[in-house]
């Protein structure tokens, strides 16, 4: 059962987070999502380059985690306030993951898409702790998290007219590989955790530094392949539909 103090509490938060959407977006539209210039890297390409890790491409990749984190943030709490309002308590999907996460493992496997999570969880790593071990077992959950998400993305990026009009270029066709590629480097991070979480530097970071600092700095270790995620998102025109439900900020 939830609380009214619950229920009411949930309202607001997405409400808030609606209006933190519908600002972001409006905003990042009217820079064509590239609000920082100098940024040449083409969000819906493959490649690695030095461009990937300029102050440019950083701040625009965190306004584009921004947006994603808010978007599905709203998504799932408005799919589950039609049980809340029928009385029934729900688990969070996303626990502030961008601003109260202090390690790599606490972002994704407490607080990043916990629905997610508990699937992978369940379903790849504990069967395959029994076999591999858990180094080997954590990677090869990220890896399979990769291929799920390229598998979201052919349904989430579906047009029959590809079918038709392959060489037509105003179709969008998501490059394969990027999304695995992303969760195979998000793999390699978890791994390296703990031995490097051992060291002088990364000891006093932890005991002296605030959580909020921690968060951005976590971020802006995925920020130079993050549009490997969410890159297609935008290019795609998922955001530029998405904005129809919501409100704008529009230089006439």
């Amino acid at each position: 059962k939830i609380s009214g103090a619950e229920l009411s509490l949930s309202i607001f938060r997405i409400a808030v987070t609606f209006h933190l959407l519908s600002l972001l977006l409006s905003f990042l539209m009217h820079f064509d999502f590239k609000p920082f210039k100098g940024d040449p890297v083409e969000l819906d390409q493959f490649y690695v380059s030095t461009d990937l890790f300029k102050p440019s491409h950083l701040a625009n990749a965190y306004c584009h985690a921004l947006l994603v984190f808010f978007n599905l943030y709203v998504g799932f709490n408005v799919t589950a306030l039609g049980m809340n309002l029928q009385g029934f308590s729900t688990i969070p999907v996303f626990k502030n993951p961008l601003f109260a996460s202090r390690t790599p493992t606490e972002f994704w496997t407490k607080r990043w898409n916990t629905m997610i999570h508990s699937s992978l969880k369940h379903g790849i790593f504990l069967p395959a702790k029994l076999m591999f071990g858990p180094k080997l077992s954590l990677f090869l959950t990220f890896i399979v998290s990769g291929i799920y998400h390229e598998g979201s993305w052919s349904i989430l990026f579906y047009n029959p007219e590809k079918l038709v009009h392959q060489n037509d270029t105003e179709l969008f066709i998501p490059i394969k590989g990027k999304l695995t590629a992303f969760f195979f480097y998000i793999g390699i991070i978890m791994l390296l955790e703990r031995p490097l979480g051992k060291r002088e530097p990364f000891l006093w970071m932890s005991k002296h530094l605030p959580t909020i600092v921690i968060s951005i700095l976590l971020s802006v270790l995925h920020l130079p392949f993050a549009h490997w995620y969410f890159g297609d998102w935008i290019v795609g025109g998922y955001f530029s539909d998405f904005s129809l439900g919501l409100w704008h900020i529009r230089k006439l």
